[in-house]
Parts: structure tokens; sequence; C-alpha cells
């Protein structure tokens, strides 16, 4: 079995300069580091990949001082990934097989804990390795920002911290009530548990009653059960900015609390506090289908495939335009991007957004860091042509098409853009059996329309039906 995987690419610069392609490439300046030739590199390093192969494109700093830029460009088809989730300097890749495979930022004492309970034997910050708990049960969802927490299939939570030494599984009938929990919210040093029956359990800092707690400014039980009787749906989801908390419910209904400094409680509009100690509905008309929360700004989803966004904007993380202001207060149409219906996702970061649409086409508004994929252009989202960069720097070997679906995730100060294979087949090797034995002979021959063709003969060997 494969534990590890590393990048086909991998190219560290400083600073940056403008690609130097015909204008069909991409339809405006991008960065591009200065010390390197970007589609000779990649090219030469990519002659072994098909050309439906899955990749992965990491690019900026995964370092809390946004130094040590890279580029790295991984071949995913061989760890059969289903999803990538980017924390705040840590990336989780989660396979078909509820494997996980993590790599970590190379400068962050902290994580020496994490290589411990996680198994890791590598402190390569390009290299994925297998967190060899995820063996024993496979996980089921993966969720990041400053804490890792995996689910597994059988219900167990594992859950790694920055500070308070949590380091592997959570007894969840100690501080569950011996309940399954379904989905994670995670903040800066706060996290929120939603259970199967619509439970909400909290832990960590409460400084800006992101726990919705008047009475404790850290919790001193570390998980505590959140008090959400007067919510009268049930709660299905949980997310979380740096010190913001939203509860989502089956009905659609969006409730949040916690600091509303930024606005990125989405209350402001109400007139609330400076701290809203109360999970409160957040005054969105339509029916809520997902949450993106990002550092300090927040985009919604509703089932209409409409897009509220509210929040910090002061690098025009959604734009800019002339109701989109540095601080958007309350729910706002996002009035930046159109159409509406051809977005497919929205993936926000530290100071970035991402929108995937539905044609396979990647936007990203914000903050111009020195990095390949990040905007040159303030004010707007800017289109990212992948399919024609890759065909141009890869030659081809890598390609988007109709076998995968393209996604981003990020982190504070680095993207990640990703394809996963659309056929969710799984294979089961540790019951395969060998039917036949088949052999491919080719002969030759010469005709007038092609002097190089071959017609293929079968040999089967009957005595391998039976092992």
């Amino acid at each position: 079995m494969i534990d590890r995987l590393n990048p086909i690419l991998s190219i560290n610069y400083n600073g940056y300069s403008t690609i130097e392609s015909p204008q069909n490439i991409v339809d405006s300046p991008y960065p591009y580091a200065h010390n390197f030739n970007w589609k000779q590199s990649l090219s030469q390093t990519t002659s072994r990949l098909s050309h439906y192969a899955s990749f992965a494109i990491l690019s900026g700093s995964m370092s809390r001082g946004n130094t040590s830029k890279r580029v790295c460009v991984y071949d995913t088809s061989v760890l059969r990934v289903q999803n990538i989730v980017a924390g705040e300097d840590f990336i989780v890749c989660l396979s078909h097989e509820g494997h996980c495979f993590i790599t970590l930022s190379e400068d962050d004492p902290r994580f020496e804990n994490w290589r411990s309970g996680m198994g890791l034997e590598s402190d390569n910050p390009d290299q994925f390795q297998l967190i060899q708990k995820t063996l024993e049960d496979p996980i089921e969802q993966v969720f990041g920002h400053t804490y890792c927490v995996l689910l597994t299939r059988k219900g167990d939570v594992y859950v790694y911290t920055e500070k308070d030494g949590w380091n592997g599984k959570i007894d969840r009938n100690e501080y569950f009530d011996g309940e399954k929990i379904i989905h994670v919210g995670l903040g800066n040093e706060h996290a929120l548990f939603v259970s199967e029956s619509g439970k909400v359990f909290g832990y960590g800092s409460n400084s800006s009653t992101q726990l919705a707690c008047l009475d404790r400014w850290y919790s001193e039980l570390k998980f505590v059960r959140i008090d959400v009787s007067h919510i009268s749906d049930k709660i299905c989801k949980a997310y979380a900015t740096y010190n913001t908390s939203f509860l989502l419910t089956e009905t659609g209904a969006l409730y949040a609390c916690g600091d509303s400094t930024y606005a990125a409680n989405g209350l402001t509009s109400l007139g609330s506090p400076y701290q809203c100690h109360k999970f409160t509905q957040v005054p969105i008309s339509e029916k809520v289908e997902d949450v993106s929360p990002g550092l300090f700004f927040v985009a919604v989803k509703t089932v209409d495939n409409k897009y509220y966004v509210f929040g910090y904007n002061n690098f025009s993380q959604f734009g800019k335009t002339s109701t989109l202001y540095e601080k958007i207060d309350g729910p706002h149409l996002l009035d930046s991007f159109s159409p509406f219906s051809n977005i497919d996702r929205i993936e926000c970061g530290g100071y970035n957004s991402i929108i995937v649409t539905k044609d396979k086409k990647v936007f990203i508004a914000g903050w111009a860091i020195d990095s390949p994929f990040y905007p040159r252009v303030s004010d707007k989202y800017n289109l990212l042509d992948l399919d024609s960069l890759l065909r141009e720097c890869t030659r081809g070997h890598i390609s988007l098409n109709n076998n995968t679906s393209l996604r981003a995730t990020m982190g504070r100060y680095f993207s990640v853009i990703f394809t996963i294979p659309n056929s969710k087949f799984t294979r089961n090797f540790k019951r395969s059996h060998i039917l036949c034995d088949i052999s491919i002979i080719t002969h030759s021959f010469s005709s007038p329309e092609n002097d190089n063709q071959f017609i293929p003969s079968f040999m089967i060997d009957p005595t391998s039906f039976f092992e």
C-alpha cells in the first residue's frame, strides 16, 4: 500500500513576475515565480502521467509568516482521492478507502506532537504521508483549521489541537453523551461538534462568546454542551470563522453567535452588540444550503443557488462594487460576479476567495499574494484559465476532462486546486480472485492505407478460472 506521495514538481521561490504567455492563455497578467521556467519545468516532470490523471496544485505558503512560498504539483490518482481539505497550515487528502494523507508546515514546532500521534515518519513539508490511525477505522469526513478533526465511519472522533494536547481519539461517551458526531465547525481556537440527534458541543476558546457562554472565558471542562433549546429545528451542520460560530438546521435556517467586530457573524445589520452570546438567526429569507467561512468573512449558498456574503472585505476578498464595501454588514448578495447560475462552489481562505464554475473555470479575488494563481487585479475576481494553462504548460499530460470534477480549498496563505474522479466505483482487492490469464499477441500486416496496422489475438488459459 502507498504510504506517502511526493510531488512530481516542487519549486521554492521568492518574488514573482508576470507569465509570458499568449493572451489567449490568460485574460490578464498573473504572478509567476521569476526564478524558474514554469512551462519547461512542469512539462519535463509530467511525462509519466496519464491524460486522465487526477491532480492537485498547491500554490503559496503554508508558513504562518507567509514565507517559504512554493508550487507543488501532485498526481493524486494513485491515492484515489475523494476530497482534499486545507487547514491554516496543513493539507489532508481523503481517499475513497477512508485513508488520510497529510502534509504539514515544516517550521511549526507544534506539529511534532501531531507527527507522533498520527504515526508520521518524515517532516518533509512537500510530502503527503499516511496517517496510520486511519488504517484502523476508515475516515468518513475531514475538517481543518488550526485544529484537525477526523470522523470515522464507526463514529469515532480524532482531534488534533494546537495547544491543549489533544492528539488522538476522543471518548465520545465522556465528552459527547455517547452520541455519534456527524459534522464539525472549526475556528481559530474553538470547535463545534454536531451529533446525529442535533445536539451541539463546544470546545476551546470562548473569548468572544463564540461558544454561546457568558460565564466562562475558556471552557473549564474543555467540552461543553451548548444550549440550543431555543432552536426548534434539528441542527445538522456547524461552521466557524476565526471567532464566530454558525449552526445550520435541516430546514435551511442559519444561526450565528460570537464576535461582530468584523461583521463576520452576519448579525450586525440587526444592531447586535459587540459580542453575540446566543445563537441568533442570520437574516437570510431563503433556505441556506451551505456555508464557506474564511478568516473574517463568510459566503452563504442558498438552495436557489444564490450567494450571500458578509464580513471583512478589506482585501476585496469578494471583490468590490458600489454596494460591497470594506466591511459588509449583514448578508449581501454577491454582485461582483455573475451569473450565479454558473457558480459551482465558493471557497474562502485567509484573505482570498475562489470561485469554481460549472464549466471548470477558476476565479480568485482578494489579497495579491506573490504566488502563482493569486490575483494581480484588485477589486475584482480574476480569471485563471486553468484548462488552457495546463494544456500549454504540461503538453497535455495534465488536463481537465469530463471524468473529473474541479475543486478548490484554501489555507491562510495558500490555495489548492484539484480534481477528483466522477466515478464512485470502489475496488475491494482483499476479495479479488483470478478468473483467467489473458495473453495478447499482435500480428502486423501491410495495407495501402496503413503500413503499421496490428490485429490483436487473445489466448485464454482455461485452467486459471479456478484457484
